[in-house]
């Protein structure tokens, strides 16, 4: 996340595709086909002071 902010990508952007890649990965999970959703473990800093 630090390099694709870092890159000049915005935070809802990075949010949105975590949010995206999060719900793919929780139904291969589901299916079998994954053990773990890797994506849970990645934390977004919030922008809010």
């Amino acid at each position: 996340m630090v390099t694709l902010a870092a890159d000049g990508v915005g935070m809802g952007t990075i949010s949105n595709a975590r949010r995206v890649v999060g719900a793919a990965l929780a139904w291969e999970v589901r299916e079998g086909h994954l053990g773990v959703n890797l994506a849970t473990r990645v934390r977004i800093e919030s922008s809010k002071a």
